[in-house]
């Protein structure tokens, strides 16, 4: 006999067993996420650097910062076409770019960012262009600080 009461399904057997299958069937299916309606639903992903509702859904990850460049690694799985970074030491203006160059799907790139201020904040955007599109779209606007003077302060967040 088997009897459903909420999210617990029941089996009825004359052996003694059927609590113990009660409780096993309970914890699988709260275990897999069905039984309770107030169950938290899972965090969304984080974000990706370069944001979404762009055309490029790849990935750009900065590295080997000195005082005055950084190289950036870009990076899509499935996309090809055309790419540059521009950049700037304020929010919204961007005069210093990198050459536009072809990237190629599931092919990292290296683009080096260059005469950058030392110890100071700077702002960039990466501009995509689809393989036979005539517009570049840019990404969110993302940050990074050039290496700091030898022996001076800072909090790591």
């Amino acid at each position: 006999m088997t009897r459903t009461r909420g999210s617990q399904v029941t089996l009825g057997l004359s052996l003694g067993l059927g609590f113990t299958l009660v409780m096993i069937i309970s914890l699988l299916i709260t275990s897999c996420g069905g039984g309770s309606s107030t169950s938290t639903p899972p965090a969304p992903p984080a974000p990706s650097p370069v944001a979404p509702g762009t055309d490029f859904t790849g990935s750009v990850i900065l590295g080997t910062p000195t005082s005055t460049r950084v190289v950036a690694n870009v990076y899509s799985a499935d996309q090809s076409g055309a790419v540059y970074i521009a950049w700037g030491t304020q929010s919204g203006s961007y005069p210093s770019q990198t050459s536009t160059v072809t990237l190629t799907a599931d092919q990292p790139l290296e683009l080096t960012l260059s005469n950058l201020t030392p110890d100071a904040d700077h702002f960039y955007r990466l501009y995509f262009k689809v393989k036979g599109s005539d517009t570049f779209n840019a990404s969110e606007e993302a940050r990074f600080h050039t290496a700091r003077v030898a022996g001076s302060a800072f909090t790591f967040t």
